[in-house]
């Protein structure tokens, strides 16, 4: 495997056609970040006096508001479509298509390769591992009159695996991802990469750790495989322990009428320590982050969550599930915490254990430390030249 956490700046002599092609992620949602910063490292790059470059963004509607599970294949089966046709109008000359996250990407893959087009494929979180065949259990759960959830994982896994053989270069974002990759085949093409990267102007420390009220926040997707149920659910244990601890949850999504039933059958739905603060745009989380004494992550599989790195920056804690990217960033009790589960007694105690830490001081300055050393915009820059001038 090739390792680019250790780069030289690389001029990109040569005519490149670079075409980013990902969905239509909006603010708030799991993938706009990454996209975000991909389309501004691109552009940068591109913009060397050397080069000769085109870049073009593909990101079509492909919204799709329908749980009945044919409808909702038929209507994939359409947006690959919209996918497909601009990539068949690229110029003939050597293109470099960069695919983000999902198995629905097939079909305009495929396109690409027999076009004979340079293809680089980015893995934001692995189909195949024990983490991302729960978190697909749990989306597909009520999909088919149950049997989604038996047999939709395993579909969206062999899909996922021919995206892998159809890539020129395949790009994870952190060590535990890539170490989820088993299979021999795509070891010649799979890259360690960071594309992911922090303002740390912007994501700073404006309120010291000690001068904050002990609030707990989540900020996400209000979706089952984020955990979110589990959280709320831990929220009456925390407070059996101490009931001045503050909650904030910033996010929209599906589990929102259920955490609504449950919040009103423990009678908080009216308690002014639990704070819903609705969808959030990008630029309210600094404040939010810099209000709250520790930011709790228990998602059953993710790739490398941008909040968490967004957090660090901020001087604020952060406890997490040890899945996906994230043992690669948080050390237990160094610069964050770890939890061994997410069920909600784990996350009542670790969260106790969090707040009652001796040195938080020392933990959230090595998280700081850690973001300013590995998550820099001109880190992911060069190494994303160094991709390219290896195509």
């Amino acid at each position: 495997m090739k390792d680019f956490r250790r780069f030289n700046a690389v001029n990109v002599e040569k005519h490149i056609e670079l075409c980013l092609v990902t969905h239509p992620y909006k603010e708030g949602r799991g993938g706009y970040i990454l996209k975000s910063n991909l389309v501004q490292v691109f552009k940068s790059i591109l913009e060397n006096e050397v080069c000769s470059s085109k870049f073009k963004l593909i990101t079509p509607n492909c919204r799709i508001q329908t749980s009945w599970m044919p409808l909702r294949i038929a209507k994939i089966v359409i947006i690959q479509s919209k996918y497909v046709y601009p990539i068949l109008k690229l110029h003939k000359s050597d293109s470099v298509i960069f695919f983000t996250m999902g198995a629905t990407f097939f079909l305009p893959l495929l396109i690409a390769k027999i076009l004979n087009k340079k293809t680089v494929y980015f893995i934001s979180g692995l189909a195949g591992s024990n983490a991302s065949n729960k978190v697909m259990k749990i989306v597909y759960k009520q999909t088919l009159f149950g049997v989604g959830r038996l047999i939709l994982p395993h579909i969206y896994s062999f899909v996922e695996r021919l995206n892998y053989n159809l890539a020129d270069v395949l790009v994870v974002e952190s060590p535990s991802l890539a170490s989820q990759i088993t299979s021999e085949l795509y070891y010649g093409k799979l890259v360690l990469n960071g594309s992911l990267f922090v303002d740390t102007k912007t994501f700073c420390q404006i309120i010291k750790l000690s001068e904050r009220t002990d609030t707990i926040g989540y900020f996400g997707v209000l979706s089952e495989h984020k955990g979110i149920i589990n959280f709320i659910e831990a929220i009456p244990l925390i407070l059996k322990e101490r009931d001045d601890i503050q909650f904030v949850i910033g996010g929209t999504g599906p589990a929102f009428a259920k955490i609504e039933t449950y919040m009103r059958e423990i009678h908080l739905n009216h308690d002014s320590r639990v704070v819903f603060a609705g969808k959030l745009k990008h630029a309210e989380m600094p404040r939010y982050l810099n209000e709250a004494k520790l930011v709790v992550l228990p998602s059953y599989g993710e790739g490398l969550p941008n909040i968490v790195l967004e957090a660090m920056a901020c001087g604020t804690p952060v406890l997490a599930t040890p899945v996906g990217g994230i043992p690669d960033v948080i050390q237990n009790g160094d610069t964050g915490f770890i939890m061994k589960n997410n069920s909600p007694a784990c996350i009542a105690e670790n969260v106790m254990r969090a707040l009652e830490h001796p040195d938080l001081e020392t933990i959230v300055k090595n998280a700081r430390a850690l973001v300013e050393q590995e998550f820099t915009y001109e880190g992911a820059m060069e190494r994303w030249k160094e991709i390219l001038e290896e195509l």
